[in-house]
């Protein structure tokens, strides 16, 4: 059997264990209509499904450089940092409430907003008053936080910035930056 073949089988029940896993990891199934419970399993696989599509966009992040090619590990490894660095702070900014990201593309630097923000102060009011050139709105659709910590990743390896302090105090715009 060739490998391609044998790496298919290993997927099909590999498949057939995770569909056994998902409905067995869902809490109260024995008591809830069968509908239900396959209704929440379909979307968790929808969510895994979109974290496996995702992750062969990092793959190389974690792939050893081979010796005397480009890039090299320390360039691998700082994308890499920066990346994880970025998913932080993107987080504790969804888990502190923000709807979305701000970006001004003439400082190079971002602000967190509200949905209700822009609906107060209109769409071109937020911009003109922060010079955004680019907003990464999650609230809309949650695709928009991956290609936040992306923008971000690039930017802590910019200044330079180690922490989450660093990155929140290069990185966001403060009251006194706004016009």
């Amino acid at each position: 059997m060739n490998d391609a073949l044998m790496s298919r089988a290993h997927a099909f029940r590999l498949s057939f264990q995770l569909a056994q896993e998902a409905v067995n990891s869902v809490d109260g199934r024995f008591s809830m209509p069968r509908e239900d419970v396959i209704r929440r399993v379909q979307r968790t696989l929808d969510d895994s499904e979109k974290a496996f599509h995702y992750a062969q966009r990092f793959v190389h992040l974690f792939a050893p450089a081979q010796p005397n090619t480009k890039p090299g590990q320390e360039t691998i490894d700082a994308e890499r940092e920066s990346m994880l660095l970025a998913f932080d702070v993107v987080l504790d900014i969804v888990q502190s409430g923000a709807d979305g990201l701000g970006y001004n593309g003439t400082k190079l630097k971002f602000i967190p907003y509200q949905s209700d923000d822009l609906l107060d102060d209109g769409v071109n009011g937020f911009r003109r008053k922060w010079h955004i050139t680019q907003t990464f709105p999650w609230y809309e659709n949650p695709w928009w936080m991956l290609k936040s910590a992306e923008k971000m990743a690039g930017s802590i390896r910019r200044v330079k910035a180690k922490t989450k302090e660093h990155v929140i105090e290069r990185l966001f715009l403060k009251e006194g930056d706004a016009q």
